[in-house]
């Protein structure tokens, strides 16, 4: 299983600072990983439980795998054929992450980041064709492309 997870700073309420200005929020706080994770039951023990089910415990999944995103905003995900995407909204950039299970160093290794979207949120792999779709708030639009174009922005991520 993939997960996008974000942490997000706020500021609890105080009436005495209905007249005030707030301390200030620490943007680094925003904080983003992605991360694969290895389930320990299936969905066919979850789906034979009679009654109760039991509250899942750290024995009953493993992280595999973490990227570390930074200060972002994850949104949407979707996972086809080895290759995960993943939007960052805050970002205004879609992920893409090339997922390996078995492998000793990376199992999420970034791939390419498509950038220029207006608030994307909405990303799906076309499991007929080789598309994929982005969707977003900013201008309400649905972005198709290749999925050839994936790699095509790999150059600058190479890099590093």
């Amino acid at each position: 299983m993939i997960v996008a997870l974000s942490r997000a700073p706020v500021n609890l309420y105080h009436e005495e600072w209905l007249c005030q200005e707030r301390p200030p929020l620490d943007p680094s706080d925003a904080h983003t990983r992605i991360a694969l994770i290895r389930l320990d039951f299936s969905v066919d023990d979850v789906a034979a439980a009679s009654g109760e089910i039991e509250p899942l415990s750290s024995a009953s999944f493993s992280i595999i795998g973490v990227h570390d995103n930074g200060v972002g905003g994850l949104d949407g995900i979707d996972y086809h054929d080895g290759m995960a995407m993943v939007v960052d909204q805050n970002n205004d950039k879609v992920l893409f992450l090339e997922v390996n299970p078995t492998a000793k160093n990376e199992t999420l290794k970034l791939v390419s980041q498509h950038r220029g979207y207006i608030l994307p949120h909405g990303v799906a792999f076309s499991k007929f064709r080789d598309h994929f779709a982005v969707t977003t708030y900013g201008d309400s639009s649905v972005i198709v492309s290749h999925k050839d174009s994936i790699r095509a922005f790999s150059s600058s991520i190479d890099a590093k």
